[in-house]
């Protein structure tokens, strides 16, 4: 996403990152030349304390703000708005691309990364072929049609998009799932139900049978990527 975004960035930017986590992308924009003011905002302030650790460049400005970004109040007009990995969190996407164009000025950017509908399809299609309740989903994942329909129908135009798919490898079904409840995106059956011996084995064994490879058990994950200036 640095790579895309920095070359279209402008000397003595503005730039506000939301879902800042610890720090990867900010320590890249803190260390930008272009990059005159960096807003961190995150609504763990944890992860905000680690992200400091990540930011000590002394020629940017900083401003670390804990908040839910669709609940902060945009406060000055900034040249680019910025998001790994955030947007699929957010209980009303459009109702924030909204909110984030009013507060943009004609070519500013707006910039971000979110999982697209392919993301963990292993899972939901062993988890539908072998239990009787469906999966839910506590993330949204967003197609790249949505994605720039949403920024196009809020004045933006697509300057840079586009979509991959990379796969992680556990060692076993159970690996991937505990792997997954880490990063805070295991589905979860619609009635609360949790999964019983047997039921998990039948997942277990669907899973392995029809997805496993030499390098372990997939997971699928589509990286959808967008660029956005406004007009």
């Amino acid at each position: 996403l640095y790579s895309v975004v920095s070359p279209l960035m402008k000397p003595k930017s503005r730039v506000l990152e939301f879902g800042v986590g610890t720090g990867t992308l900010s320590r890249l924009l803190c260390d930008d030349e272009q990059v005159a003011h960096l807003t961190m905002v995150d609504i763990s302030e944890n992860m905000l304390e680690e992200c400091k650790l990540q930011t000590f460049c002394e020629q940017t400005q900083r401003e670390y703000i804990v908040s839910d970004i669709e609940e902060y109040t945009f406060q000055k007009k900034n040249d680019l708005v910025i998001s790994n990995a955030t947007v699929q969190w957010l209980r009303d996407f459009e109702s924030l691309i909204e909110r984030i164009s009013k507060n943009m000025k004609s070519g500013s950017l707006l910039a971000f990364t979110s999982f697209g509908p392919e993301s963990l399809k292993e899972l939901y299609t062993s988890y539908d072929a072998t239990q009787e309740e469906p999966l839910k989903r506590p993330v949204h994942f967003y197609s790249q049609d949505f994605i720039e329909s949403s920024l196009d129908s809020n004045s933006f135009k697509i300057v840079k998009s586009g979509q991959e798919i990379i796969q992680s490898f556990y060692p076993t079904v159970k690996d991937s799932l505990i792997g997954l409840k880490n990063m805070g995106v295991t589905p979860k059956a619609h009635s609360g139900s949790k999964l019983t011996k047997s039921s998990m084995i039948a997942l277990e064994n669907y899973y392995t049978e029809h997805y496993a490879t030499p390098e372990g058990i997939p997971c699928t994950w589509e990286n959808v990527w967008v660029v956005g200036q406004k007009i």
